[in-house]
């Protein structure tokens, strides 16, 4: 009988999960990995693609599943418990007023107690989706309607065409007009000719001119969007684009001053500050969310590298330093940890668990009381507690010394030289 090479890791696994063999090392890395003890297993095979343990399974890039969900091709598939995605092709979303499945070109659904679906762009209809009350179409964007709010719309070949009795009539790019219980706005040859009056009142003919006016503001602009002057007389605020987004000075609710690339410096107050010289070079920024109580200072030069520190309410804190793509460190109330290279510049849940253990040749974790380091997936693991240091070559040699005891292994430990202290 022949066995394949996932055949053996299956029986591994099934081994491991039902006699619960703890207290065991084979380490024939990068090829094959298992180690249990008294709280915990982990097997893992071709470096990290295979990994079984008792709060993960991956085979990666392909699969992830823990308690909280499943990835699938990761970014493109994710699975919890009420939604699901496939990207492009598939999505789900149950929630008790609402259960939304797409399954490109099927959809279907319910609000509450009403059920709707369709096959896109053929037929169909919705309810509460898409900003809308209600949504019917016949094959969009030859003609649809939409009623949000009790006003209905129709749409002849969308975006062209569109009415709304007394509210909205657009033959588009040549004329539209739209009209809400505070205001009218019509345009002619958009985006050339706008006119808007009502709480907030606008006259504009683009690129050469814009004014835009209301009870406490006043905004003005030639060859716009380049050169812009803006005030607001209640906060008071004001600021001036000359031309934009080169060159801007505003004061008042906050302040800027912007030469750009050179420098570029805003400040609210004191919850939100940020400086920029030479971008991408060096950027700081500064966050209070008095909220949360929370603080975020980022020192970040050339966009992906730099540090970040946050603390919070309670005094906890994470400490992180980037050095993209070669480094990337971090220190969350003492625990300690660090890898390279730093392939992927964010930190994002995803990602690290279906790709950065693919892309991470070398890491390391420091407690008060323990450190370790890992080259190649296992090929080369240091580890030191309070119990003991233990130095492993893959399956060639292992170094171990503890309370009163020295031991040198070889071939997998199935060799074992031992002097007591």
């Amino acid at each position: 009988m022949r066995l394949s090479f996932l055949n053996i890791i299956i029986l591994i696994a099934a081994f491991t999960t039902s006699s619960r063999a703890y207290g065991i090392e084979i380490n024939l890395a990068p090829v094959f990995y298992y180690q249990s003890d008294d709280q915990s297993f982990c097997l893992k095979a071709l470096g990290p693609i295979f990994e079984y343990t008792e709060t993960f399974h991956a085979i990666r890039p392909l699969y992830f599943t823990n308690n909280s969900g499943t990835d699938v091709l990761f970014p493109l598939g994710h699975f919890s418990e009420n939604r699901g995605r496939f990207t492009p092709i598939y999505k789900h979303d149950y929630s008790e007023d609402a259960d939304r499945v797409n399954l490109f070109p099927f959809f279907y659904g319910r609000y509450q107690e009403q059920k709707y679906g369709g096959v896109f762009p053929l037929y169909g209809k919705t309810y509460h989706r898409f900003g809308f009350d209600k949504a019917h179409f016949v094959l969009w964007p030859l003609y649809s309607e939409t009623e949000r709010d009790d006003i209905k719309a129709y749409s002849v070949l969308w975006p062209i065409f569109k009415y709304s009795p007394d509210k909205q009539f657009r033959i588009f790019p040549f004329y539209g007009s739209r009209t809400t219980s505070d205001e009218h706005y019509t345009y002619v040859l958009w985006p050339i000719y706008h006119r808007k009056r009502g709480t907030q009142n606008m006259d504009a003919f683009l690129p050469f001119y814009l004014s835009a006016w209301g009870p406490s503001n006043r905004s003005t602009s030639v060859l716009w969007p380049l050169f812009t002057a803006n005030h607001d007389y209640n906060s008071p605020h004001h600021s001036l684009d000359c031309p934009w987004p080169i060159v801007r000075f505003a004061s008042g609710a906050y302040e800027e001053t912007r030469i750009f690339p050179f420098y570029w410096s805003k400040y609210e107050g004191t919850q939100q500050r940020m400086k920029t010289i030479l971008w991408p070079v060096f950027r700081t920024d500064y966050n209070l969310d008095t909220e949360t109580d929370t603080l975020k200072t980022k020192n970040k030069f050339l966009i992906l590298s730099g540090t970040t520190h946050v603390v919070s309410r309670d005094g906890t804190s994470n400490d992180t330093f980037d050095i993209w793509p070669l480094w990337h460190s971090s220190n969350q109330n003492g625990y300690r940890s660090w890898n390279i290279p730093n392939i992927i510049p964010f930190q994002h849940k995803g990602f690290q668990r279906n790709w950065a253990p693919l892309l991470t040749l070398m890491h390391g974790k420091q407690t008060d009381s323990s450190y370790s380091w890992n080259i190649l997936w296992n090929t080369v693991y240091y580890t030191k507690n309070e119990d003991k240091l233990r130095l492993c070559l893959s399956f060639l040699t292992s170094y171990e010394t503890g309370h009163g005891y020295t031991r040198i292994g070889l071939l997998c430990d199935l060799v074992k030289l031992t002097w007591q202290k």
